[in-house]
């Protein structure tokens, strides 16, 4: 499940990371690396984050134009060709570059419809664990990256209240 990637896998690289290394360690997280990085337990111990293309996304976050096409990936294709196959072929859609576990896209196709992405309640998830995290955090996202639109990469930023951010 997406959120795992966060909880366990994300948690355990810097349990990993702070046990062999004396020194401050940071996150470097692109995309969905940012996203996640409240769900992971050991993130209070990090000496800081950086992120690159991260947003939260929700679908009403794009411009009309690039909305619509959004919605029909998101709420039909993604649903149904998840439906049918255990992967998903994210790189056909410019989603990444490989296939996808088909219920970590189901996960992003319900968390992308809500204003709240992943921390709206229905989803459970411990929204207080972002807001805990007190850590310097550069956030970079670009102009012309059509996945990232501003509004999101604002709404990411929110979600970390706790620290000191520094945009570009």
């Amino acid at each position: 499940r997406l959120h795992e990637w966060g909880a366990l896998d994300l948690d355990a690289g810097i349990e990993f990371a702070l046990s062999q290394h004396k020194g401050p360690v940071f996150v470097l997280g692109h995309s969905i690396g940012a996203q996640l990085c409240g769900l992971a337990p050991q993130a209070t111990q990090l000496a800081g984050m950086i992120s690159v293309a991260g947003s939260f996304p929700c679908l009403s976050r794009w411009p009309l134009a690039r909305r619509l096409p959004l919605s029909l990936l998101f709420q039909l294709t993604i649903p149904l060709l998840s439906a049918l196959r255990p992967t998903f072929p994210a790189r056909r859609f410019g989603l990444g570059s490989f296939a996808l576990p088909s219920t970590v896209m189901r996960d992003w196709s319900r968390w992308i419809l809500h204003e709240n992405y992943l921390l709206e309640p229905r989803f459970g998830f411990d929204a207080t664990a972002y807001a805990a995290l007190q850590m310097p955090f550069f956030a970079l996202a670009f102009s012309d990256d059509p996945m990232v639109p501003e509004s999101a990469f604002d709404k990411l930023i929110a979600v970390y209240p706790g620290c000191a951010t520094e945009r570009r």
